[in-house]
């Protein structure tokens, strides 16, 4: 079953923060969540992705993390130190890794996990299940 990529802009004050190395992967999910009325915050990495919510001094909605950012902090680092500063935030960890380590290290963070490649039907349903402006995302 395919998943409804139509556009909407029924979550249009919902904010997102992608961080996400892979540029292609970033580009088209912040398409995505743009065409589902989504603002998308992104970064390639943890390091420019905390110095951008600093500058920006906007709290998104909810985080999608790549877990595996190249050099330097992962995901979950990521998560730790913006939950440290700000409280908590709902997340995904993006990830291809199976690891149950990592499920488990997710889960101990209070974050959820989607595999990549990505299922939109999956990304879509966290979407929906925030509280606020995501909740009103239609299916």
């Amino acid at each position: 079953p395919q998943c409804d990529t139509a556009p909407t802009d029924l979550a249009r004050d919902t904010i997102g923060f992608l961080v996400e190395n892979d540029e292609a992967l970033r580009r088209a999910l912040s398409l995505l969540l743009e065409r589902w009325g989504i603002s998308v915050i992104d970064a390639p990495n943890a390091v420019e992705a905390l110095a951008l919510i600093e500058d920006l001094g906007i709290l998104p909605d909810f985080l999608l993390l790549d877990q595996h950012l190249g050099e330097g902090p992962t995901g979950l680092d990521l998560l730790a130190a913006l939950v440290a500063r700000h409280g908590p935030i709902p997340a995904r960890i993006l990830t291809a890794d199976r690891d149950p380590g990592l499920r488990a290290a997710c889960a101990a963070a209070g974050a959820g996990i989607l595999y990549k490649p990505i299922d939109a039907s999956a990304l879509k349903s966290f979407i929906t299940g925030l509280e606020g402006g995501g909740a009103a995302l239609a299916g």
